[in-house]
């Protein structure tokens, strides 16, 4: 970090947490976006999320570097991540939902910054790109008030 604009840190201590089953007709990330805000509509504060979920499949992304700022620092990092996508798996995830903080804490179209890690014997991590199906039976899991 050469300038310390990239750092980034999301901690959470969290007592409790509330189970709330994801309805059945949730299945894109922006409709998952969407339920979480609705969802968490009380948390006036920027807010921890968990999902257990299973998936007939999403796309991830790892970051592989922040770009070299040119010709736009935005462009320039979208170039550097590492793109794919997983078929069916189940995932556990922790991510951070704010509506004040759209390119700061989470990607400049969205207002949630999401990473996950696969339930399997050779577990894949990385964040949890624009694309993403849902299964029925997914849950999220928000701060207990």
């Amino acid at each position: 970090i050469r300038d310390g604009r990239v750092s980034f840190l999301a901690h959470a201590c969290v007592p409790r947490w509330k189970q709330i089953p994801i309805p059945g007709n949730i299945s894109t990330f922006n409709e998952l976006e969407k339920f979480i805000g609705d969802a968490g509509a009380s948390l006036e504060q920027p807010f921890p999320i968990r999902i257990e979920a299973k998936t007939n499949g999403l796309r991830w992304f790892v970051v592989g570097g922040e770009g070299n700022g040119v010709p736009n620092p935005r462009e320039s990092f979208l170039r550097s991540r590492f793109l794919g996508g997983l078929d069916e798996c189940e995932f556990e995830g922790f991510g951070i939902y704010s509506q004040h903080h759209k390119g700061i804490a989470t990607n400049p179209t969205s207002c949630l910054h999401f990473h996950f890690k696969t339930r399997s014997e050779k577990p894949f991590v990385a964040h949890l790109d624009d694309d993403v199906v849902l299964l029925p039976g997914s849950t999220l899991y928000l701060p207990s008030q």
